[in-house]
């Protein structure tokens, strides 16, 4: 007798929607953006992650006692050329001399502040005979 097996077909995605998974991990969308444009919930995202991206995220091939991935690893090496690129564009606009990418590289990477002891200082001025007096 044939043992049928319960519930839907399992999801597979052929080669082009694998890319738009990457793609989409590429430019940072979210999980639940990602299960949107993809037509599938959380679970079954994790589950395709697991059947056949599993070997490209971790490098290795997976057998019986393979631990389970979770989303975050799969995004943590898919997203990782986005990042690098977002910032290279980033970088790239600062050393043209752009002023806001220029401060915001300076507060976020180099520590600077507009504000770098952390506290306001009053200071008070007389102006004497067009000369400034502090």
């Amino acid at each position: 007798m044939e043992m049928r097996s319960r519930g839907r077909p399992k999801i597979v995605w052929d080669e082009k929607q694998v890319q738009l998974f990457k793609s989409l991990c590429h430019i940072q969308c979210t999980q639940a953006e990602i299960c949107e444009i993809m037509a599938i919930d959380n679970e079954t995202l994790v589950d395709i992650i697991n059947r056949q991206l599993y070997a490209d995220v971790t490098g290795k091939q997976k057998n019986q006692f393979s631990e389970r991935l979770d989303f975050s690893a799969a995004y943590k090496k898919y997203s990782a050329a986005g990042r690098m690129s977002l910032r290279r564009k980033l970088f790239d606009k600062a050393v043209q001399g752009s002023t806001p990418e220029l401060i915001f590289l300076a507060k976020n990477q180099l520590g600077m502040s507009d504000n770098p002891n952390g506290t306001t200082e009053t200071v008070q001025v007389t102006i004497v005979d067009g000369y400034s007096n502090s």
